[in-house]
């Protein structure tokens, strides 16, 4: 999968589930600890650390700049 793509699977896997709460935060208002277990991660906290390494932003400034566009 490396060779064809450039990432590991952990990485696509990661990015597929961070994309999902994008979207998830953009147009829900769902709690982030329901957005951390419908994306498929084991807790808030490490779903705040996911979300912030991959969009250098934290999940609830996420949503917020989103409500503002």
């Amino acid at each position: 999968l490396r060779e064809r793509t450039g990432h590991t699977f952990s990485e696509l896997l990661r990015k597929a589930r961070v994309d999902k709460a994008c979207e998830l935060l953009r147009h829900t208002d769902m709690p982030l600890a329901t957005i951390a277990a419908e994306c498929g991660f084991c807790d808030q906290s490490y779903f705040t650390h996911a979300f912030f390494r991959a969009k250098r932003v934290k999940p609830s400034l996420y949503r917020a700049r989103a409500a503002d566009r």
